[in-house]
């Protein structure tokens, strides 16, 4: 995993945290969906045998990041979350808790789908309002509506549903064996 650590002067208001900010907002994956569970978190818990480890684009990452800098100058996302340890579903619960809001998902896909650590990815929270002119905005990239978020403390995926407060409880302490 390449890791970067930088500063640099950030004009006020021109970043964004990541907790979910309002019920209603359009929740979205920035990036390449990838493929690969190779070295996730996921794997570490569930599976013994190995798979294969998520390609890496550095072209296209390096646009999305340009992409992402300019869309919160431009006051364009509520939130922002990399897509990292426990791949895209960990992101959307610890934005989730964060804002002690709720995400209702209505993709369906795969359990590599939510639990891949593909790099180069983020999830982004936007406002309605903002839904043409952030879709604009990424179109030179890859991007995939998710759901929204809700007032309802739950993360719903599927035929799943979590419930927050139990979430914040796994968060803090970790899995029981």
């Amino acid at each position: 995993t390449l890791m970067v650590t930088a500063m640099a002067h950030v004009k006020m208001g021109a970043s964004v945290s990541s907790d979910f900010k309002q019920a209603d907002d359009l929740i979205y994956l920035l990036g390449e969906n990838g493929s690969g569970l190779a070295g996730s978190e996921f794997v570490e818990q569930f599976i013994t045998d190995n798979t294969k480890l998520p390609d890496i684009n550095l072209d296209e990452n390096a646009k999305l990041y340009r992409l992402y800098r300019l869309a919160c100058e431009e006051n364009l996302l509520q939130s922002g979350h990399d897509v990292s340890d426990g791949g895209m579903l960990c992101a959307i619960t610890e934005s989730a808790i964060g804002g002690r809001l709720g995400a209702e998902l209505e993709t369906k896909n795969s359990l590599e789908f939510y639990f891949n650590e593909a790099p180069a990815r983020f999830i982004v929270s936007v406002s309605p309002e903002n839904k043409e002119a952030f879709e604009a905005h990424f179109s030179d990239t890859s991007y995939l509506y998710l759901g929204r978020t809700t007032t309802k403390p739950q993360i719903i995926a599927e035929d799943n549903t979590w419930q927050l407060d139990e979430l914040i409880t796994t968060w803090k302490e970790g899995i029981k064996s």
